[in-house]
């Protein structure tokens, strides 16, 4: 065999391992690990407004509620492991938040409302 014919094969080789390791990227979560309670903290204006965060996931639709002095309805996806959803504050705002599962097991992610994003975090009562 040439030279050049084990360079080709090493390469496809290697090529192969590439592609399949990519491939097996771990699945993201599913739903059963995102739905259901959590206790919520938002960092808005140097304080941390606590809240709970109540969701349901059927097929792709989220559905729930956030309570805290009020209650919201919570209304988005959880799609490819990537959790979106909104509510409508006061009528004249609505927030969205997005986020997802992290290794330690709590959800994490950033709330919009206009003024710029704020982180938020929410784990398991």
């Amino acid at each position: 065999m040439s030279k050049h014919a084990v360079v080709a094969i090493v390469v496809c080789v290697l090529a192969g391992n590439l592609l399949a390791a990519q491939s097996a990227a771990p699945p993201p979560p599913p739903a059963e690990k995102i739905a259901g309670k959590w206790a919520m903290q938002v960092d808005i204006d140097n304080a941390n407004a606590s809240s709970i965060l109540e969701m349901k996931i059927e097929g792709k639709k989220v559905t729930g509620t956030i309570s805290s002095a009020s209650v919201f309805p919570v209304a988005g996806e959880y799609v490819d492991g990537k959790l979106m959803f909104s509510i409508q504050y006061n009528a004249e705002m609505t927030v969205h938040f997005t986020g997802g599962l992290k290794e330690d097991g709590t959800l994490a992610g950033t709330m919009e409302y206009g003024q710029g994003a704020v982180n938020w975090r929410a784990k398991r009562p």
